[in-house]
């Protein structure tokens, strides 16, 4: 401390530190709200595809049996194949799915974060009057230069949205580790399906 406690303000304690933060703020909000609208896209065209998939699914499960049941070993070994073939497409679609949840899971995290570091911005620019103020008791005929009710109320609004801000970044770094691992699970599981080239 490089000064006598009377002299410290609110300022001093607490700076403005939202520089940039509006910026960021809109440019964010811009970004996961269109991740937030293609992952719906896709997982709607997912969602789609799945249902003819599984139908074929179950309708080659029906052929087998049928062509077991009428001793036609060729019927029934190509209906394998088909209902085999088609649980593999159908695996990778709900897998799709997955992946396309955990999107839209993290775009409206991210969404989020956006509008509350918006709200924090604009509460820490409505403190900025409250800065000036001291922290200390004013001695014997000195001025009172401390919080007043209203401030101290902005005061607590101010600390109240810098927590919900970082409650709100956090949940949107659960969202992105999440979604980061379900994708490194994904390409091993394409890795070993044979779904990417070998080298």
């Amino acid at each position: 401390m490089n000064k006598p406690l009377e002299r410290f303000t609110i300022g001093d304690l607490f700076p403005k530190v939202t520089a940039g933060m509006l910026e960021t703020s809109v440019a964010w909000k811009s970004a996961s709200d269109s991740a937030r609208s293609l992952a719906s896209s896709r997982n709607k065209d997912i969602q789609a595809a799945l249902g003819p998939v599984k139908d074929q699914v179950n309708q080659a499960k029906s052929d087998v049996k049928a062509a077991e049941k009428s001793k036609d070993f060729a019927a029934a070994g190509a209906a394998d194949g088909r209902a085999k073939t088609g649980a593999i497409v159908q695996g990778l679609l709900e897998r799709l799915k997955d992946i396309g949840d955990r999107q839209e899971d993290m775009a409206t995290a991210w969404s989020q974060a956006a509008d509350q570091m918006r709200k924090f911005t604009d509460i820490d620019q409505a403190f900025d009057r409250y800065r000036t103020a001291g922290i200390a008791r004013p001695g014997s005929g000195q001025p009172d230069n401390r919080l007043n009710a209203e401030g101290y109320e902005a005061f607590k609004n101010h600390a109240s949205s810098l927590k919900e801000l970082g409650e709100a970044l956090s949940q949107f770094g659960d969202k992105l580790s999440a979604l980061g691992s379900d994708r490194l699970k994904f390409a091993s599981e394409l890795e070993k399906g044979g779904h990417i080239k070998s080298r």
